[in-house]
């Protein structure tokens, strides 16, 4: 993130500022001033000079500790742009409304980090936990209530004020509303707006921040959750809610909110004033009359209810109440916030930031140049109205606006007395009636006497003096009330002033009222003068000068009367001279109301970098508009309107900075959350998992420490997530702790808005509970089928018919996928007979019971014709009524090939769907079936009941929701919906993942199976189904341990209902990691042990990629630096469409944010008492970050063996008073933590190479083994070959042998009883003695490779890791043929 400059205001006496802020902490009323940062300076060339001061102030720095805001000072110290000086120490201030202290932090160079608060007296006093709390959501609020509203006006009051944004990613926003949610009912303490008399529940500088955060950002969901728990405390808080809703279009829900609440709290002012909001909104003034008066008398001394009812009087056109109303509203004294009241500094040095340069913008001080200003321009007094005059003196406008000046006039002269009256009168005897303004006005009465009085007072204002610039009539003096309460010479005579009678009927009217009609007709002249001169001098055909600053202030006036064309008209003159962010701003609303899209943006550039060049990268003015156009609009094309714009690349590149789109959710890839599993109930192992305590209501800590008998003496190691879940937390607990709910809401896109894809990931060791919490068990369901259940819920009637969308589905795919209808897939599969059982602990358990459940589930099925649900069957699926049924390979999908033509895609073979066994009524089926049968639905588990979670949907939109499953296993994607054990034709095969002809932008899974499904209970068969297919085996570690990671893909498709436009939509993912094992532990050997060391690389690579992209976003890293997503296929499906490649390089590419970047959450889950080696790596790279890491503390013996040492603060970062007041030298500690931290760093990254070797030897003795297999394969061949020579060769040499004998002996050899010579029968006997010798030779000879073997591997197998490896059989033994002759 790309910070502003850093100001520099010098003193004149070094801690001037401080001492100053000090002194005026008593005086501090509201929310107190910025934050102060005072450095001080000394020279590096000479030390014998003097130390100097200088300082700045600073909003949406986070206070929640004292190491944050030390942090913050010691940027500064390590990024000065100043050669000459060097900063040797540093004091923070931030103010604590809430318990009226300051709360400091002392910062030395070298030295130590002090932290402590000062009260009113300017005592000092210990800073605790929950004063930081305080001053952390008071920190928020400043910044908030400090902000600049694009026009330059709260950057002209404090200059030098640096304006950082304070919630920046979700984890800041989930702490900003539990702090906001803990000390909700303390809020009224810190004030409120100038229009609040007195500080309320609901009405105050907290509630004023948390609604104006909520609607900037349009996180209308975290608001909505926030007050819905608030309001169970205390129902009053239902307004708040109402507001909320009422924004967040959710006008039904507010409407019943308001009508229950207000049937409870019947005489609350502000459920009534909400309401009368709401009905003014939707134009039913008559019912908006009646609350606001409701209002009025519930609270008569606020001014916002009169004003309100003024309102509601105005748009009735009752202009005589409405000046009444006004008459009678409380004024209040505008109270300016409490500015920061420091010291003339000797001089000012205020630096421009590189990248917010540009020549359209004046880099001169912000302040108004008062010397070129006409002196009748300084002297209009409207523009310096703050708080209830200036409301009150918008609604004067507004009557004027609809009425004119001098109808207004008349109506002033029929309400109020006149002075000319009032002399004239004064003596007359007849008593009028006791009324006064403010009960005319509740009353409704209008004035008896108006008619009888309206002539002369027309007589009265037609005297008046005329202005002859303007033509306009000056009013007349009233008689203020104080005149009268003052009393007259003859005040004895009738002290009740019944006398008067000619305006009985008439009010008095209040001096601020006749106040702002003189101001009026003040701006009325002069906007009068200047039309009439601009008009005279075009038609004379001349230039009309004004200086810019005079310009501004016409466009001002302009605009408080209403007349927006002749306002921007004014502010484009200025801007064609000089640049004036308050010009800019008033010409940016005009073409925003207009929808001149490329002008608001090119305005809105502008004023962005003028923020930045004056120190702020926060204005919620600016960033709203910037979300409003991202929504109405697009990222895409407002993000090539920004580059289409002809300024400097480098000023483009801040509008990036205030881009809501712009990722901004995490300092890593994903949201972390950390869920631990509950103890084994024999488990007794040692607990190395410890929750550290939060104020946030939730732990986000960790501390791991090692086991007692760790001989490798490790660190103890202290990790931050975004939220930690106790062994206790349940299903539903993690449900709403996740959010899962906004990630559906972005699925399933809102009214006018793109959806946002979500991811949802599991990591973990095996066995430590990840698929508990992704599938569930039997008696809970897993996040999964809440999701799916919400996501059908929500959606209900809106759904399309599978078998009427499929066609379209098919043309709109763009991964060349197989699509089916649920009934289509399921139909051939199961039937009756059994069935496989599942391997995972999941809902869906194959049962023969074929009752109806007892306990339906909620969801009602679709009604769409004879659609029948699966709930509804008594029996088991039937075949259909053709006589052979269709299994897989008669089933022909719709394909990407279909889209050649894009015209039409029709199914091969429709009577497949009419003839499903779930359209139809079941059909007693043969016992020799052989499908399967349907998983029965009674055991499904109806826990936890989310029936009340139904997420918002686009209502002009039709739906269709299309799963599919695959897995990586081995660095391989494959089908989970294609059944491997079935024909080897549809044998499951690799499936790609890359870019085709439709999704150039992104890639997509290819060839995938995806299924229609049509209700919550289609979609829960098909996951089942998917779930048979998975590789598993069990290991030393878990029964039934996944060997792939597995992906759950849910696909929402939406369309304009009644169009035939393709289908759009978005893809929720959920992943099912596979768990990281040891060998040793696991006592995996073979396949399974090389299914370990793929699963272990491709976490090892994911943890790389999420470590970088965390050390990048927090500045540690280079941005430059690439997240190396490509080097396994689980990294490259988790985050390929994460990033995007800039194609102006073809080597090294830089990667940058995509456009639409999925939201992603990932789940830890972790086993306090499992395996400390695995779950301590896994924690390493998973969490959002290791904030602390300290040494183990030292057992007794050592430290007595030692000797007598100080004690070292275990905290590296906060060094405060107890440091001190233990006697440790702070140098010491600061030094002590920083090895530690060395080592802790140095011992990670060896148990990174260790494991990295470990996988590196695992992969070298297989490969060793392969080879020496292959080796003696060849070898065995040789000498079987080598034997069958020899034994032919010898065979050969002992026939020629006996013919030779035969022949020299000459003897007549005879025949034995058998048929063979005596001769040949010993010729046999000596042949086969030979051979038995070679075969004991033989058998020797392998007696003796076999030791040589032993010796070479040192008596043990090629691989430590493998415990058993047996060789292949060798047949040793050879069999001779006692009929085979030599």
């Amino acid at each position: 993130m790309l910070q502003p400059a850093v100001p520099e205001l010098i003193e004149e006496d070094i801690l001037s500022a401080v001492e100053n802020r000090t002194d005026s902490l008593q005086t501090l009323r509201e929310l107190g001033p910025p934050d102060l940062v005072h450095l001080t300076k000394q020279s590096i060339k000479s030390a014998s000079k003097k130390q100097h001061g200088v300082y700045h102030h600073v909003t949406g720095v986070d206070a929640s500790s004292s190491a944050t805001l030390a942090a913050y000072v010691m940027t500064l110290m390590h990024s000065t742009t100043d050669k000459n000086y060097k900063i040797t120490a540093g004091i923070y201030s931030c103010y604590n409304a809430f318990s009226r202290l300051d709360m400091r932090v002392e910062v030395r160079i070298p030295g130590s980090v002090e932290s402590y608060c000062i009260d009113e007296r300017g005592d000092k006093r210990v800073a605790t936990e929950h004063l930081w709390l305080e001053a952390y959501l008071c920190g928020v609020l400043r910044a908030y209530s400090y902000a600049d509203s694009g026009t330059g006006e709260a950057v002209r009051k404090i200059i030098g004020c640096r304006r950082f944004n304070p919630i920046t990613n979700t984890e800041s926003e989930h702490k900003f509303l539990d702090a906001a949610e803990r000390l909700f009912f303390n809020g009224w303490q810190l004030g409120s707006d100038p229009e609040v008399q007195v500080p309320n529940l609901v009405s105050n500088h907290l509630t004023t921040g948390l609604l104006s955060y909520i609607r900037t950002t349009g996180r209308f969901t975290s608001g909505i959750n926030l007050f819905e728990k608030l309001r169970t405390r205390d129902p009053e808080i239902s307004s708040l809610l109402a507001q909320i809703l009422i924004s967040a279009d959710e006008e039904v829900k507010a409407v019943r909110l308001l009508h229950n609440a207000v049937e409870e709290l019947p005489m609350d002012y502000a459920l009534l004033d909400t309401q009368a909001y709401f009905c003014q909104q939707k134009g039913r003034n008559e019912m908006a009359l009646e609350l606001a008066k409701r209002a009025v008398v519930s609270a008569p001394s606020e001014f916002g209810t009169w004003a309100r009812l003024a309102e509601v009087y105005i748009a009735l056109e009752q202009w005589e109440l409405a000046l009444l109303t006004l008459n009678s509203c409380p004024m209040f004294t505008y109270q300016d916030k409490d500015m920061p009241r420091m010291p003339t500094p000797d001089r000012v040095h205020l630096p421009i930031m590189p990248e917010s340069a540009c020549d359209e913008i004046d880099d001169q001080q912000p302040q108004s140049d008062v010397d070129v200003v006409h002196p009748t321009l300084r002297k209009l007094v409207a523009a310096t109205f703050k708080g209830t005059f200036e409301k009150a003196y918008a609604l004067l406008t507004e009557i004027t606006k609809k009425i004119g000046w001098d109808q207004l006039l008349r109506v002033r002269s029929q309400v109020f007395v006149m002075e000319e009256e009032y002399r004239n009168e004064k003596h007359t005897a007849a008593p009028p009636r006791s009324r006064n303004a403010s009960t005319v006005a509740l009353n409704g009465e209008a004035s008896e006497a108006a008619a009888a009085s309206s002539s002369a007072s027309l007589t009265t204002e037609a005297t008046a003096v005329d202005d002859t610039d303007a033509g306009l009539s000056k009013p007349a003096v009233t008689v203020a009330s104080e005149a009268v309460k003052a009393g007259s010479d003859n005040a004895e005579a009738d002290p009740d002033h019944k006398t008067y009678t000619s305006f009985k009927h008439k009010r008095l009217c209040e001096r601020w009222l006749d106040n702002l009609f003189m101001v009026l007709y003040e701006d009325l002249r002069v906007y009068t003068i200047w039309r009439t001169e601009m008009s005279q001098y075009k038609q004379q055909q001349i230039q009309y000068k004004k200086a810019p600053e005079e310009w501004e202030i016409l466009g001002e006036l302009a605009e408080r009367l209403h007349h927006g064309k002749e306002g921007v008209e004014a502010y484009q003159q200025c801007l064609a001279t000089k640049f004036s962010p308050r010009a800019m701003k008033g010409v940016l609303v005009n073409w925003q109301r207009e929808g001149d899209i490329r002008s608001t943006v090119g305005a809105m550039i502008r004023l962005i970098c003028w923020q930045y060049r004056w120190y702020s990268e926060f204005s919620p003015a600016l960033f709203e508009v910037v979300r409003r156009l991202i929504e109405d609009e697009g990222a895409v094309k407002i993000r090539s309107m920004v580059q289409a714009t002809a300024l400097p690349q480098h000023v483009l590149d801040l509008t990036n900075q205030m881009d809501p789109s712009t990722p901004k959710t995490s300092t890593s890839l994903f949201d972390v959350f950390l869920r631990l599993r509950p103890p084994h109930t024999s488990s007794s192992d040692e607990r190395f998992i410890d929750l550290d305590e939060s104020s946030h209501g939730f732990s986000t800590h960790i501390t791991i420490k090692p086991p007692t008998n760790d001989f490798r003496k490790r660190a103890v190691e202290k990790f931050a997530f975004t939220r930690v879940f106790e062994d206790t937390a349940t299903q539903l607990d993690v449900f709403d702790g996740v959010q899962i709910l906004p990630l559906v809401e972005g699925v399933l896109g809102q009214e006018g808005k793109d959806g946002k894809d979500s991811l949802l990931a599991t990591l973990g060791v095996t066995g430590s509970g990840k698929s508990h919490t992704i599938l569930g068990s039997k008696t809970q369901k897993g996040l999964t089928q809440l999701i799916l259940d919400v996501l059908f819920r929500s959606v209900g009637q809106a759904i399309v018919h599978p078998t009427i969308a499929l066609n379209q589905l098919a043309i709109s795919d763009v991964s060349e996928a197989q699509l089916f209808t649920a009934a289509e897939f399921l139909d051939p599969i199961y039937g009756d007979g059994n069935s496989r059982t599942s391997r995972a602990q999941t809902p869906m358990t194959v049962s023969t019971n074929q009752s109806t459940p007892a306990h339906p589930l909620p969801v009602a099925p679709p009604s769409w014709g004879s659609y029948k649900s699966l709930l509804g069957l008594s029996t088991m699926l039937s075949p259909s009524r053709h006589k052979t049924s269709p299994n897989k390979e008669s089933i022909r999908p719709v394909t990407g090939i279909g889209r050649i033509t894009r015209s039409v895609a029709k199914l091969r073979h429709p009577e497949i769907k009419e003839s499903s066994a779930f359209i139809y009524p079941p059909i007693p089926t043969s016992t020799n079936s052989s499908r399967k049968p349907l998983p029965s639905m009674a055991s499904l588990p109806q826990s936890p009941n989310i029936n009340h979670i139904i997420a918002p949907i686009d209502e002009q939109c039709e739906y269709a929701i299309v799963v599919s499953l695959y897995e990586v296993y081995n660095d391989k994607i494959f089908d989970l919906l294609v059944d491997s054990k079935t024909t080897p034709k549809e044998k499951r095969r690799q499936l790609l993942f890359k870019n085709t002809g439709y999704s150039a932008d992104r890639k997509v899974v290819t060839g995938l199976r995806k299924i229609v499904c049509g209700s919550f209970q289609e979609a829960l068969l098909i996951m089942e189904t998917g779930l048979l297919e998975r590789r598993v085996t069990g290991t030393g570690s878990n029964a039934v341990s996944s060997r792939s990671h597995g992906f759950f893909c849910i696909d929402v498709k939406r369309r304009r209902k009644g169009s035939n436009f393709p289908w759009s939509g978005n893809t929720f993912t959920i992943v099912d990691l596979a768990g990281s094992e040891r060998a040793r532990t696991a006592n995996t050997a073979g396949a399974t042990l090389a299914e370990a060391g793929k699963i272990n690389e491709s976490l090892m690579y994911l943890g790389q990629c999420m470590q970088i992209q965390s050390d990048i976003t927090n500045g540690t890293a280079d941005a430059s630096k690439v997240v190396p997503f490509r080097q396994c296929k689980l990294t490259e499906l988790l985050l390929s469409n994460a990033f995007s490649t800039n194609a102006a390089s073809s080597q090294g590419a830089q990667l940058t944010h995509r456009t639409h970047q999925q939201k992603a959450i990932m789940i830890v889950t972790a086993d306090p008492r499992g395996d400390f080696n695995a779950t301590s790596q896994i924690l390493r790279y998973s969490a959002l970050a290791r904030e602390v890491t300290v040494p183990r503390i030292p057992s007794v013996t050592s430290t007595i063996l030692s000797g007598p040492q100080n004690a070292v603060s275990i905290s590296s970062t906060t060094m405060g008073p107890s440091t001190r007041q233990h006697g440790v030298c702070p140098t010491c500690a600061t030094k002590d933590a920083e090895v530690a931290n060395f080592r802790a760093t140095l011992e990670e990254q060896a148990e990174q190479h260790a494991m990295e070797l470990e996988e590196l030897e695992l992969k070298i003795r297989a490969e060793c083994w392969d080879a020496f297999s292959l080796e003696l394969e060849k070898e065995r061949a040789r000498w079987a070959n080598a034997w069958e020579e020899e034994r032919e060769r010898v065979e050969g040499h002992v026939d020629e042998k006996v013919d030779v004998l035969v022949r020299g002996l000459g003897v007549d050899v005879q025949a034995g009883p058998d048929g063979n010579s005596e001769l040949e029968l010993d010729g046999l006997r000596e042949k086969m003695a030979a051979l038995e010798r070679d075969n004991e030779i033989l058998k020797s000879k392998i007696k003796g490779l076999d030791r040589e073997r032993k010796e070479i591997t040192g008596g043990r197998t090629p691989s430590r890791k493998i415990k058993v490896l047996k060789a292949r059989p060798w047949n040793t033994e050879i069999e001779v043929d006692e009929n085979v002759g030599p």
